[in-house]
């Protein structure tokens, strides 16, 4: 898997340099920089209207990608629903400060 960044500027490098050791090696190894544009990463034959290609603007494609979810995923989607959280019955956290990830009581807690 990578991630390339097309189109970037000239300086790209210099900031990386102040930004590597921020940045955990791994993210860094998955990173690609390109001064040229998407028909670098790309075949050009698959890039829409938009980037140079032959396929249809992104707006269309999203339109159709949206039809299609909805057509073929509804119900899918309808039954997920039931499967969120209800917020309503989570515990409140009420103390601030160190301690604030543990909440409940600890008058039955047994160390070993």
């Amino acid at each position: 898997m990578k991630i390339h960044v097309v189109h970037t500027v000239s300086f790209i490098n210099q900031v990386m340099c102040l930004v590597k050791p921020l940045i955990h090696s791994h993210v860094l190894s998955l990173l690609h920089f390109s001064s040229a544009g998407p028909e670098s990463v790309v075949d050009r034959d698959l890039l829409p209207e938009d980037y140079g290609g032959p396929l249809p603007p992104v707006k269309q494609l999203h339109e159709e990608q949206r039809k299609n979810m909805e057509q073929n995923y509804r119900e899918w989607l309808i039954e997920s629903e039931m499967f969120k959280v209800d917020e309503k019955k989570r515990i409140k956290k009420t103390s601030k400060g160190i301690f604030a990830a543990f909440t409940g009581s600890f008058k039955s807690l047994d160390i070993d």
